[in-house]
């Protein structure tokens, strides 16, 4: 996923999604099932990842920000000692998703609602790289 800001007219949600996943088609993603996430835009240069994680609990999952690079791994834990799956039809494998991030873009929160990841993602330009508006005069 690379969430980047345009000079030209912004490019229409479908657009921006043709690109993301391109981008994350080559990225090496490990997965045993569809890679699935939902990216929204929440508000200027703010957006949320959601990631379905059925089945795994909080300890069971790791979010590592690296560069721009944001990966989410899924372990699931054994069974108790003594239990039978007797139908198995919730995949609860290991996983690996791997992102590609914008520059100045940070995870500023995480957390578990509904079965879901969410990520907050924020874009942090530093002022000395914001474009300023030079007064011309005396």
């Amino acid at each position: 996923m690379r969430l980047t800001t345009y000079r030209t007219p912004a490019p229409t949600p479908f657009a921006l999604l043709d690109r993301m996943l391109a981008e994350t088609a080559g990225s090496g993603a490990v997965a045993t099932a569809p890679f699935a996430y939902d990216l929204v835009h929440t508000g200027d240069d703010r957006y949320r990842l959601e990631l379905p994680v059925v089945g795994f609990a909080e300890a069971e999952l790791e979010i590592e920000a690296k560069g721009d690079t944001l990966t989410v791994r899924g372990r699931p834990a054994a069974r108790s000692e003594g239990e039978t799956v007797v139908h198995a039809g919730i995949q609860r494998q290991p996983f690996e998703r791997t992102f590609s991030l914008a520059e100045h873009v940070q995870v500023q929160a995480a957390r578990l609602e509904r079965g879901l990841l969410v990520l907050d993602l924020v874009r942090e330009v530093p002022e000395a790289l914001k474009p300023r508006t030079i007064a011309i005069g005396a």
